[in-house]
């Protein structure tokens, strides 16, 4: 999205607050988003995820600290589970839908990025 756009938008949002990026957010859902948002709940590795969940779940913690959300969160291992538990639904699919290649353009844009600026090693091919 232009910069000019991205302004506007962030003038125009109820909350700019420091913890939601002053309401910068330098992309606009698209109006089938919620469709993309269903699909990647199926997309990436479930089995691999909830292995991790249940390693996790096994530690003693009563806080989170996430990177993409006001901090800390007050949470323990039923509560951090719950926050998984769409994979434990029957039918849930890895491969089923998988996500359009548009969909993934921010995400694309950010590795080219910090791979030509030496932030991050290019990707290695699988």
């Amino acid at each position: 999205m232009p910069l000019g756009e991205t302004l506007r938008r962030a003038f125009k949002t109820r909350d700019r607050s420091r913890e939601s990026y002053f309401g910068l957010y330098p992309f606009a859902w698209k109006p089938d988003w919620e469709d993309s948002i269903e699909k990647l709940h199926r997309y990436r590795a479930p089995q691999e995820t909830l292995t991790w969940v249940n390693q996790v779940s096994q530690w003693p913690f009563e806080r989170i600290v996430p990177c993409h959300l006001s901090a800390p969160l007050s949470a323990d291992a039923q509560v951090f589970r719950q926050a998984f538990s769409f994979l434990y639904r029957p039918g849930h699919r890895s491969d089923a839908d998988p996500l359009p290649e548009e969909d993934f353009e921010l995400l694309y844009q950010l590795d080219k990025t910090l791979t030509k600026r030496g932030i991050t090693p290019p990707a290695k091919p699988l």
